[in-house]
């Protein structure tokens, strides 16, 4: 599955009307774009449903490098459960960066309750991830790797936690 099928995916899913949909597609399009001050309104369903889509990518990324998962009970919902593909648990070898990863994995798990708790039964399930190929994506996006060369997950997994937790010691 590509970034932009994720993405795709996440917003056929989370958009609650068909107008919603194009507005969330024409609003992701148009990510930067001055033009987007006149898009239509999106529900606020939509818009809390399309953020679950990415935690959901965010908590099982970090719980994944961590050892563990999201419960099954935390991504059933709307729609088809999707599976997760990829990633592995990671040996972190630094303690600090094995703690800021931990901590991350469980902020990403609250971010995804909390959502879950303010739509309801109007939360969608799990999208399918591919951990592997999202990452790759993200990678080749910042500039971490050139096209054609696969990133390998561990510099993947440090680099993210490293921006990660970067942005956290800053708040």
């Amino acid at each position: 599955m590509s970034d932009n099928d994720f993405l795709r995916n996440a917003i056929n899913r989370s958009g609650e009307t068909k107008a919603d949909r194009e507005a969330l597609s024409d609003m992701v399009a148009s990510a930067g774009d001055a033009a987007a001050d006149d898009s239509p309104e999106i529900s606020d369903g939509s818009i809390l449903n399309f953020a679950l889509n990415l935690e959901y990518l965010e908590a099982e990324f970090y719980l994944r490098a961590s050892g563990m998962t999201l419960p099954d009970d935390m991504t059933t919902g709307t729609g088809t459960r999707g599976e997760v593909t990829g990633g592995r648990p990671v040996e972190f070898k630094n303690p600090v960066i094995r703690k800021f990863a931990a901590e991350i994995a469980s902020d990403e798990r609250e971010h995804v309750a909390f959502l879950r708790n303010a739509l309801g039964g109007a939360a969608v399930s799990r999208p399918a991830i591919s951990l592997d190929q999202s990452f790759t994506a993200a990678a080749l996006a910042a500039g971490l790797i050139k096209p054609g060369r696969p990133s390998t997950r561990t510099r993947t997994t440090s680099t993210s936690c490293s921006r990660h937790s970067s942005s956290k010691m800053s708040e």
